[in-house]
């Protein structure tokens, strides 16, 4: 490949390597094809043979990049075009090498271009990234060479950075990319910073990776760089060093590159009219060397070997060279000619085959279409339905767990509601049993009490005057009565607290004992009614309703002053319902709510907890009606 500078007096040579076949898609290949792979990718082949293997596009593939490098014979077999996109790629990336290496006239690569091209389009698709570096690197070989289109070159260069998958791709990628900036820079004078840092960079990251062939590719690559700068001596040394890398690597390709690189030194004392050295550097290329296909390369040594000659005034030489020079360059324009023709005619032939291909695949593609088509709404019903199932039954799982989750918070309400209502009974009856203690006590003190303290003062005064005989009869009579007062008082209030005795008898004798026992007190009398109380109910529930009716009749007697009360139970098929009224007093509910003289608010928790309801209607000086309904 040729390096021009813009004035093109002389030409600087950077030959790009036919780019092998590194490790693929595991899936395809064995262990020892992998290896093999790598070793022709990285230039590592020196000590390897190619072993026996079954035909097969990959293999035959393989053994073309081995030849190449080895010995630069692409034997290729130009078989009927594969069907599969992936052996599909292996065949068109070695048509195109085969077609490179065959080339009579180097200019004249652009069917090989188009397979590279081809190849490249099918990586894409597939995400091939191991594939697409190798048809990146073939394209961009091209592009290096013929230095054209320049934005196209940088575009493609960086492409292949972004899927460059190891350190030697990224490293050859660094080489294209540099390589399209100074094509830019020196071509069309577009300035570009930092090619020198990159390429020290560069040449420092191969050499630590071990990468002898890329670290003599970007040593090469400065050298041209420093001589177009023109920097005294630093082209010369990193020529040097390039060449010594190529010569330490035995295959036939990269001593092509050692022979550019002797050129290349030739070249550079050829310019600095330093005749002996650049006689003593193109006299180290032998043309025997020099396949017929660079006959361009023969042309452009015959050309230096001219120049350095007649520089000399070594007139006999120039004119030998000079001739040799003319006669490759007829050989060369013919060989474009024929060159042209047979590559018209490669063209249209490919271009037929590529029609009744496309033709071909076209209908393959059709079917494969078909029964993939068939395959994939197979998989989506069946995915759908999956989903739909798997969906039914996180539902169905989940139903399940909130309703045991209210499950076990009704449970948890229920025994709260169950432990309230018990707490609410023992409330209710502790407060009772308080209240009938306070009324019991309030009645013996107001009543029995006082009734007591009279007879005491009477006996007390019968003391004092037992010698006054006329007075003693009095006295015991008073005290007699007292006395008689005070045991029908204890045995009245016996009778009103103790009638509860008699609901063993059953509810309705027994509130109808209470209200005889209470009629008489206070000149007042109660009536009771019932309706359909006709069995008896359970023993403890007939006890607490005794013991709310009793707890009401007390209120009449002691705050009601009441002339008349009424006791109305009435069993229906589902609850009881009492009424209790009086026409006494009567009271403002709101203002007595907020006292517990009346007992109302723990009379109203006994009814709670029989989940009863009570309904108080009473007005100031006209009587108070009680409705209490309880559920059987």
């Amino acid at each position: 490949m040729i390096f021009g500078k813009l004035n093109c007096k002389r030409k600087l040579r950077l030959v790009m390597i036919p780019l092998c076949f590194p490790m693929l898609l595991v899936a395809q290949f064995n262990e020892g094809q992998q290896g093999l792979f790598d070793a022709i990718r990285t230039m590592r082949i020196d000590s390897l043979q190619l072993f026996s293997m079954e035909e097969t596009v990959v293999n035959r593939f393989l053994h073309q990049q081995f030849a190449i490098l080895k010995t630069g014979d692409p034997f290729f077999k130009d078989d009927e075009e594969p069907a599969p996109e992936f052996e599909r790629t292996l065949y068109y990336l070695s048509k195109g090498d085969k077609i490179l290496e065959e080339q009579k006239n180097k200019e004249s690569d652009s069917t090989a271009y188009s397979y590279f091209i081809k190849a490249l389009y099918i990586t894409e698709n597939n995400n091939w990234n191991v594939l697409g570096c190798e048809a990146y690197k073939r394209i961009l070989r091209y592009q290096f060479k013929n230095q054209k289109d320049f934005d196209t070159f940088e575009r493609l260069a960086g492409e292949y950075s972004k899927i460059a998958y190891d350190d030697f791709e990224k490293i050859y990628a660094t080489y294209f990319r540099v390589g399209a900036e100074m094509t830019k820079h020196y071509y069309i004078d577009t300035p570009q910073h930092d090619i020198e840092e990159k390429l020290l960079t560069a040449i420092h990251n191969a050499s630590i990776k071990d990468h002898p062939y890329l670290e003599a590719r970007l040593s090469q690559l400065l050298g041209v760089y420093y001589d177009l700068e023109k920097v005294t001596d630093k082209p010369v040394e990193y020529y040097s060093k390039a060449l010594n890398i190529y010569e330490s690597i035995p295959l036939y390709f990269v001593q092509k590159h050692a022979i550019d690189m002797k050129f290349n030194i030739a070249s550079y004392y050829n310019d600095r009219d330093d005749m002996v050295k650049a006689l003593e550097y193109v006299q180290l290329i032998n043309p025997k060397e020099i396949t017929k296909k660079d006959s361009r390369d023969l042309l452009l040594i015959n050309d230096m070997f001219y120049q350095i000659y007649k520089k000399s005034d070594q007139l006999d030489s120039a004119l030998f060279y000079l001739e040799k020079k003319s006669l490759l360059k007829d050989s060369v324009d013919m060989e474009n000619r024929a060159n042209a023709i047979s590559e018209f005619e490669t063209k249209y032939r490919a271009s037929e085959k590529e029609r009744q291909n496309l033709e071909l695949q076209t209908e393959i593609t059709k079917k494969q279409r078909q029964q993939q088509n068939t395959i994939i709404g197979g998989l989506i019903l069946l995915l759908v339905g999956s989903i739909i199932g798997y969906l039914l039954y996180k539902n169905t799982k989940r139903k399940q767990r909130i309703a045991e989750q209210q499950s076990e918070i009704e449970i948890q309400k229920t025994e709260k509601l169950l432990k309230e209502q018990e707490l609410t009974s023992i409330d209710a009856m502790i407060a009772g049993q308080e209240k009938e203690r306070q009324r019991l006590a309030s009645d013996l003190h107001d009543s029995v009490g006082a009734t007591l303290a009279a007879a005491k003062l009477q006996f007390h005064h019968l003391s004092q005057n037992k010698e006054k005989a006329q007075d003693l009869g009095d006295l015991y009579s008073k005290t007699e009565s007292l006395l008689s007062q005070a045991y029908n008082e204890v045995r009245a209030m016996a009778h009103l607290k103790n009638s509860g005795v008699i609901a063993k008898n059953g509810l309705l004798p027994a509130v109808m004992k209470l209200a005889k026992n209470a009629s008489g007190t206070n000149d007042l009398h109660i009536e009771v009614q019932d309706y359909g109380l006709n069995e008896r109910l359970e023993n403890s529930l007939e006890i607490a309703i005794f013991r709310i009716i009793q707890e009401l009749v007390t209120n009449i007697i002691k705050h009601a002053n009441a002339s008349e009360g009424s006791i109305s139970i009435t069993q229906h098929d589902d609850s009881l319902n009492i009424i209790v009224e009086d026409n006494g007093t009567g009271f403002n509910f709101n203002t007595v709510q907020t006292k517990e003289g009346m007992g109302l608010s723990s009379i109203e928790r006994r009814v709670e907890h029989l989940q009863g309801s009570m309904e108080i209607d009473s007005t100031p000086g006209k009587g108070t009606s009680i409705l209490i309904d309880i559920p059987l």
